[in-house]
């Protein structure tokens, strides 16, 4: 191999070097933000599974039921003093999203708003119809769709 030969076969070496290492960079970067975001998220669903503990929640812990999706909790908020004897107690039930600082409601959460605050707010109340003993079990007479299983009552 001549002079010039080699010395182009160096510098594409290195220039393939080059590459390879500016490829690697930003490989562990990216690798590195997932992490990052990935410790973020955890925290902040430990976050929003807590928040009912920390100082500024305005609601009595006791009275929260998180339910993670599409909000995080479902506040019954008066219900734990009815429970404890106090039975003029008012009760309002409050749908609570925890955020952090830097998030907003999703799509999905602004729709549920537009609906709380159009009145679109109501309780369904279902009876299960069991089977009344276990022969009926044994011939397989059980209900086979959840219609019928279960009569919706109006409750509001």
């Amino acid at each position: 191999m001549n002079g010039r030969l080699k010395d182009q076969a160096i510098e594409s070496k290195e220039c393939v070097q080059h590459l390879i290492d500016e490829h690697n960079a930003l490989l562990k970067a990216k690798v590195d933000q997932g992490v990052q975001k990935s410790k973020e998220v955890r925290v902040g669903a430990a976050g929003q599974y807590w928040a009912p503990y920390f100082t500024d929640f305005d609601y009595n812990p006791a009275d929260a039921r998180f339910i993670g999706g599409p909000i995080d909790f479902v506040i019954f908020d008066g219900y734990t003093e009815w429970l404890d004897g106090k039975k003029d107690s008012q009760l309002k039930i409050v749908l609570a999203e925890v955020k952090s600082a830097k998030s907003g409601l999703t799509d999905g959460q602004r729709m549920i708003k537009k609906a709380i605050d159009k009145g679109e707010v109501k309780l369904a109340f279902y009876t299960y119809k069991l089977p009344k003993s276990v022969q009926e079990v044994k011939e397989d007479r059980i209900p086979l769709s959840l219609d019928d299983m279960v009569e919706e009552d109006e409750g509001g």
